[in-house]
């Protein structure tokens, strides 16, 4: 169910509710309309990216009519039309109307969203591809209409997306893949001799190399302490890699967590918080032999 003073995407529905939209009404509107009634008509099937953008355009379009701004679902419906068409269709520019903070926040979604808009990530994930970029959109349109990000929705589940999304991403860039952890005294934060000198044998490893991720994973615990203790570690952690040479831009956080979290082995987080996982991802050179 939508909350009547925001705008939500609509990809929540399932097809069986798709009939009771109001059609007819969209059908009678004048011009401005024509394209949300067409999405409608043509309905995409959603089996590759540029299908998916449009069905999720079309949803959130159906979302923006019935919450009557005609001109927004418009809007939408017709970039739906010309992803279905093959055409690509970029995320939103970023409103320059926002604040500075939030202009900040979406460059900074948008430039990593671009990235992943190649298409290796569209083959393997297309319809998690297509929801991330309305999502994007989404979260933009909240912030134009001034919503309570508390209860907005898109922003989070943007971030969320965006970093499944990186994760796919690595496992098609980098296909070999070696695991280190560092292992901490109980209530301590700082890194001992045997972990120094697995962070050195780390920057040993990816010395000289373009391309490469370091992965640093960790469990959180459930109380408060544990997951103050645990943000100690993950960051004298993240400190000693770039000191030893790392660059900062191929380093990436990963904590999980919490009470409900459930932790499998292919996570590759040890469900000790007195560990710290690093994973060290580079290229396999035996494929390209």
């Amino acid at each position: 169910m939508l909350v009547a003073n925001y705008s939500t995407p609509n990809s929540i529905k399932t097809d069986m509710m798709r009939p009771f939209l109001p059609l007819l009404v969209l059908a009678t509107l004048t011009g401005c309309a024509t394209s949300v009634k067409q999405l409608h008509e043509l309905n995409p099937a959603a089996d590759n990216f540029s299908s998916a953008l449009a069905s999720e355009y079309r949803d959130y379009a159906d979302s923006e009519y019935e919450q009557g701004r005609s001109m927004a679902a418009e809007h939408f419906a017709a970039k739906g039309l010309k992803s279905l068409k093959g055409e690509e269709v970029l995320p939103e520019a970023v409103d320059t109307s926002l604040h500075d903070d939030q202009q900040l926040a979406l460059s900074d979604g948008r430039a990593t969203l671009v990235k992943l808009l190649n298409d290796d990530v569209k083959r393997v994930s297309p319809q998690k591809l297509a929801r991330t970029q309305l999502l994007y959109e989404c979260w933009q349109n909240e912030l134009i209409k001034n919503i309570n990000q508390e209860k907005a929705p898109c922003a989070d589940e943007f971030r969320s997306t965006i970093a499944e999304l990186q994760e796919v991403s690595d496992a098609i860039v980098y296909g070999k893949e070696t695991s280190h952890v560092i292992v901490f005294e109980p209530k301590k934060t700082d890194i001992d001799e045997e972990g120094l000198k697995t962070i050195k044998v780390i920057a040993q490893r990816v010395e000289g190399l373009p391309h490469y991720r370091v992965m640093v994973l960790a469990y959180t615990g459930n109380g408060i302490k544990q997951r103050h203790l645990t943000g100690k570690r993950v960051g004298n952690v993240r400190k000693a890699l770039i000191a030893a040479g790392i660059s900062e831009k191929h380093i990436r956080v990963k904590k999980s967590g919490g009470a409900k979290a459930v932790i499998l082995s292919r996570d590759n987080i040890a469900a000790d918080g007195k560990k710290i996982t690093i994973l060290v991802k580079t290229h396999d050179t035996t494929k390209e032999r």
